[in-house]
């Protein structure tokens, strides 16, 4: 009985090893860290984790471990959102419950791979299908929350990034984990041929990556804007002083406005009330706009026969909004409470956010120049930038540019900003367009498509930023295709992988039976 427990106290540790050093290669993988190569060791590791687990609830629990210090990092900048003070517990409540969450889908993917465990090379499919679905789930359903995915990790190693444009993130993610699979089982069972075939596509795919970053695609035009970030940042909701101090700073910044600049961009809840029905507002903004006389593009709420949207306007002359973006995809439990169209007594709670409706058209804001030529851009409110989807559907709605203009900088100088604008650089590489992003507090600047960071304003640094901005025409392969070609592959791959595998191990059982019975006879 005593050998039993220390036997299963034993495993309990050995889980919690396996655990810790996932989680020890996820941290190094991702920002701040970002260790180039380690997130390719780190989708290796895992899957021979879960296999190497004596039972698939073990595989869980490893999984689980591994991903409880990895999130508690991640989404720690939740717990700064601004929130009524009865609300607190509830906030903290919620961000915990991510973090389980997100630790849970760890969990189970470990303990679907170790309950199927296909064998070599049947794995490597099996594998790569099970992330890639893993990946395509959370940034598609209806909670969707693509923070922190897999393809994030390859940014300090932008060259394998370059594939982006004809794959998108999850084929991406498929290649990935199927290469990083397939080097794993090769070592261990010491497969030379299938080694060097590896690093033979590990050369090949880093070379590609290297001549795309040596001949960038080449721009039709370029826009010359001008970003204001005021670096204004209210203490607590309703702060009486931030007006006067957005006020101060956007005079300041205005002085040192060029006269060459074509549009001027300012971040999500640019100005302390709504432009079409507060008079102070609208008087200021249209002061900035005949002052500068160039057209600006902030964010604001419209209104839509009495429906609230989160929006961003371009304005060309006092009072003559040309063009609005509504927000497509709201933030949960900010922008909207998750079931309120049903139940509308939903709308009566106030977490200190809004409740909008969602915007229906990837259409993008048109700009006409003085010289009658136009710029379609497209717009992505604050986290829509780290949905594929939602840049994918602008450019094909013939968008030249992204511009995220964006506030989160209740999230102070924590990981929150930081990774937001990292993940921003995937739209970028795959759409094949210049990325602006556009913030409050920071960080603003310009995104290549290469995934190449141009100038930028920092956290918390006040400044006017002056760029020129590459527009482009061409469309990618992504862009054109989507998602569906990899997600089809990988249903296939999970099925195939499942076969293939299991029959493979089949039939290395059905070799041995005979020997182990002979055994048992003579025994």
């Amino acid at each position: 009985m005593r050998s039993k427990v220390f036997s299963r106290i034993g495993g309990r540790f050995r889980d919690l090893g396996w655990g810790l050093a996932a989680g020890g290669l996820a941290l190094a993988a991702f920002p701040p860290f970002s260790v180039p190569g380690v997130v390719f060791a780190f989708a290796a590791f895992f899957f021979f984790m879960a296999e190497s687990a004596p039972s698939a609830r073990e595989a869980f629990l490893r999984a689980f471990v591994a991903g409880l210090p990895f999130w508690a990092l991640h989404v720690s900048w939740m717990r700064h959102v601004p929130v009524p003070d009865g609300v607190v517990p509830l906030l903290y409540a919620g961000v915990l419950l991510v973090v389980v969450l997100e630790s849970a889908l760890w969990g189970g993917l470990a303990w679907v791979f170790r309950r199927v465990h296909p064998a070599w090379p049947g794995s490597v499919l099996f594998a790569a299908g099970l992330w890639t679905l893993y990946e395509f789930t959370r940034a598609r359903m209806p909670l969707a929350f693509p923070w922190s995915p897999l393809w994030e990790g390859g940014l300090p190693t932008l060259p394998f990034l370059q594939i982006l444009p004809f794959t998108g993130p999850f084929g991406w993610t498929f290649l990935a984990v199927a290469l990083a699979r397939g080097t794993a089982g090769a070592l261990r069972m010491g497969r030379g041929p299938s080694l060097f075939l590896l690093a033979g596509v590990f050369y090949f795919w880093w070379s590609l990556g290297v001549r795309r970053l040596e001949n960038p695609p080449e721009p039709v035009d370029t826009l010359r804007v001008a970003i204001f970030q005021p670096a204004v940042l209210p203490t607590v909701l309703g702060d009486p002083t931030e007006w006067p101090r957005m006020q101060a700073s956007y005079t300041r910044l205005l002085r040192d406005l060029p006269e060459d600049v074509d549009l001027l961009l300012f971040s999500e809840s640019a100005f302390y009330g709504i432009y079409l029905y507060h008079r102070s507002t609208r008087d200021f903004v249209d002061s900035l706009l005949r002052v500068a006389g160039k057209p600006i593009l902030f964010g604001d709420v419209w209104f839509d026969r009495r429906t609230p949207y989160n929006a961003a306007l371009l304005l060309v002359e006092p009072g003559e909004v040309r063009g609005v973006y509504r927000k497509r995809r709201l933030v949960p439990f900010g922008e909207y409470i998750p079931g309120e169209r049903l139940i509308p007594l939903l709308r009566n709670i106030n977490l200190g956010g809004g409740h909008y409706a969602p915007g229906r058209t990837a259409d993008p804001v048109v700009l006409v120049r003085p010289g009658g030529d136009t710029v379609r851009i497209g717009v992505l409110i604050c986290y829509e930038g780290i949905f594929p989807d939602l840049a994918r559907s602008a450019v094909h709605a013939g968008a030249e540019v992204l511009v995220n203009p964006t506030n989160d900088g209740w999230f102070g100088k924590s990981l929150g900003p930081r990774e937001h604008f990292q993940l921003h650089r995937f739209r970028a590489i795959e759409t094949g367009r210049a990325f602006v992003r556009v913030a409050r507090t920071g960080i603003s600047g310009l995104i290549y498509p290469t995934g190449e960071v141009g100038d930028t304003l920092g956290l918390m640094e006040e400044g006017l930023l002056v760029l020129d901005v590459p527009l482009y025409d061409s469309l990618t392969w992504y862009v054109r295709l989507g998602d569906a070609p990899w997600i089809l592959l990988a249903m296939l791959s999970m099925v195939l992988g499942g076969v293939w595998g299991g029959s493979r191990k089949h039939r290395h059982s059905e070799a041995y039976l005979p020997e182990q019975q002979n055994e048992t006879e003579r025994g």
